[in-house]
């Protein structure tokens, strides 16, 4: 049989693993969040450029 220290001792190498399970999808998803944030800026920039692109067409720039 475990001793309380021993359940104990366990107990907290549980946590600190969920710790740094938790930690790693903080991680993730800031990661994922920058990579949606430079999407959809080439998004905006590439629709500026075609409608820059459209509007010179249409004037002849």
């Amino acid at each position: 049989m475990k001793t309380s220290a021993e359940e104990g001792q366990n107990q907290l190498h549980v946590q600190r693993i969920l710790i740094e399970v938790l930690a790693q999808q903080v991680a993730t998803r800031r990661y994922l969040l920058g990579l949606t944030a430079i999407a959809v800026r080439a998004m905006e920039v590439s629709h500026v450029t075609s409608s820059s692109e459209s509007i010179c067409s249409a004037y002849s720039c």
